[in-house]
Formats: structure tokens, C-alpha cells, sequence
């Protein structure tokens, strides 16, 4: 019986361990996702049009004010630093930041020197990093 009673406490003792090993892991999960939005939210807050693309995908969709195109990471870049002198950010707020089959999507205001814009961007896991393969931001009232 002394026996059956210290298995019974043991089991229960493993069980505790892996249920704490279980929150642990899916809360640093859950805190792994959001390193992405925060980055790229402080890059943009910030104007640094370089650490923004340092989440660029090596070609990106890019539109800014109805003009858009395909770029090189190093292209786009050089646009967003043009931007981001033009219109010195001051906040920038998420909305939404979900995803649909494997694709994430990010929207959010920006407020700027030179106005109000929506921000839109889609990005995707690559080789385990999230890289952003759309940009959109477009006067927003």
C-alpha cells in the first residue's frame, strides 16, 4: 500500500512538471510571435528605414502613395528612407495583425510629419524568420 501511495505522488509529481513544461512553451510561443510586430511597430515609429528591411524578403511588393512595384530588398530600402524623411513618423498603431493559411498580415495607422497613413503588410514564415513580402501605405484620413 506504502508503495502504490508514493508511485500515486511520483505520477502526480511528473504530471505537474510537464503540465509547468507546457505553459512555459507555448507562453514563450506566444511571446515569439509578437517579436515581429513589435520590431517592425518600433522600426516604423522610428523612421529607420534600414531596420525595417532588415524584415524584408529579398524581393518586396511595395506601394506607397498608388505607386507600386517589385523591388530588391536594397530598392526598397533606399524608397522607405525617402519616405521616412518626407514623413517623419510619430506613432504608429496595430489594429490587426492575424493570418490566413500560413500567410500573416499586419494593419495599422501611422502618423506621420506629412499625415495620416494605413499601413498594410503581408508576411510569411521563411526558414524560420517572419519576412515581409507586401508593403502598402496609403493616405489615410
Amino acid at each position: 500500500m506504502c508503495l502504490l501511495r508514493k508511485t500515486t505522488i511520483k505520477l502526480k509529481n511528473i504530471i505537474a512538471y510537464l503540465f509547468i513544461i507546457f505553459i512555459l512553451s507555448v507562453t514563450s510561443l506566444i511571446e515569439a510571435q509578437n517579436v515581429f510586430p513589435s520590431e517592425v511597430k518600433q522600426a516604423i515609429i522610428s523612421g529607420n528605414s534600414q531596420h525595417l528591411a532588415d524584415f524584408f524578403n529579398q524581393n518586396i511588393e511595395l506601394l506607397i502613395k498608388n505607386k507600386e512595384d517589385v523591388y530588391s530588398k536594397a530598392q526598397a530600402e533606399h524608397i522607405m528612407k525617402d519616405f521616412f524623411s518626407k514623413n517623419i513618423p510619430d506613432d504608429f498603431i496595430i489594429e490587426i495583425d492575424d493570418q490566413s493559411d500560413g500567410v500573416h498580415y499586419l494593419i495599422g495607422n501611422m502618423t506621420t510629419s506629412g499625415g495620416k497613413f494605413r499601413v498594410y503588410l503581408v508576411y510569411q514564415n521563411i526558414k524560420g524568420k517572419s519576412l515581409i513580402n507586401r508593403l502598402n501605405i496609403s493616405e489615410y484620413n
